[in-house]
């Protein structure tokens, strides 16, 4: 099928989705110019990137492994009017995330993403369906530290990076990537041509911070590869690390 088949179309909006809307907003964190999540991974985002990017509602943001698009570091943005694309390879969250974003300038694909254009076999807890990995280094971790079973697997659709921003429309130099994708980091980078689209800030979950983790090498390789081209280490939270692009 073509890249196009795999765009989550407009929904249609009656009472029942509009009240689901105005549920999630009620639950919108508003104590600084960019809006949060209650949940989000971030919860000091908003005050991280403002002295970056400016007060601003005209930005771009990309998030790929974007859940439900609510639990997210970049809802907040689409809110108040910033065009995003969200990313999500497990079909019932892609809906759950179009239907958040039905109010806002945003396109949700239901894709995966890594080096290639591909079928993926991905791995889902069924006691935690916000816990899928295509590695089995991943699984082992999340096993262990939340308690979940791998114990459903499902074949997705995998596109490169590059491939699903030129059919977003998506230019360089756009204002926010974001990347969490249970160890497969290194796979999304493989398949962005960074050097091409240069976003100014990237937001990317590493948990190479902790010795020891499984995927410590692997996302070790993630943080030399961004710091090799031009990005700088702007923060660590936890296993958050956000890059800023050397000329800001």
């Amino acid at each position: 099928m073509p890249i196009t088949d795999y765009l989550i179309k407009d929904i249609q909006l009656d009472d029942q989705c509009n009240g689901f809307i105005d549920d999630y907003l009620l639950q919108m964190v508003t104590d600084h110019y960019y809006p949060r999540a209650s949940r989000c991974d971030l919860p000091d985002f908003p005050t991280i990137i403002e002295p970056i990017l400016g007060l601003r509602s005209d930005g771009i943001f990309v998030e790929v492994g974007a859940n439900d698009g609510h639990n997210s570091n970049c809802c907040g943005l689409a809110d108040i009017g910033w065009q995003g694309v969200y990313i999500e390879p497990i079909a019932d969250y892609a809906l759950v995330c179009k239907l958040r974003h039905s109010r806002n300038t945003v396109m949700v694909w239901n894709l995966a993403v890594g080096a290639m254009d591909s079928p993926l076999e991905l791995h889902i807890a069924s006691n935690n369906a916000e816990s899928s990995s295509a590695l089995t280094v991943g699984h082992e971790f999340i096993k262990a530290n939340h308690n979940v079973t791998f114990d459903k697997k499902i074949t997705v659709q995998q596109y490169r990076l590059d491939a699903i921003l030129e059919a977003s429309q998506i230019q360089p130099d756009f204002d926010l990537l974001v990347v969490d994708v249970e160890g497969m980091e290194p796979e999304v980078f493989a398949g962005f041509n960074i050097e091409y689209y240069r976003p100014k800030v990237l937001l990317v979950e590493l948990w190479d911070v902790i010795a020891g983790h499984p995927l410590e090498a692997r996302h070790a390789e993630v943080r030399d590869y961004l710091q090799g081209r031009g990005y700088r280490q702007h923060l660590v939270q936890g296993y958050n690390t956000v890059f800023v692009r050397g000329d800001l």
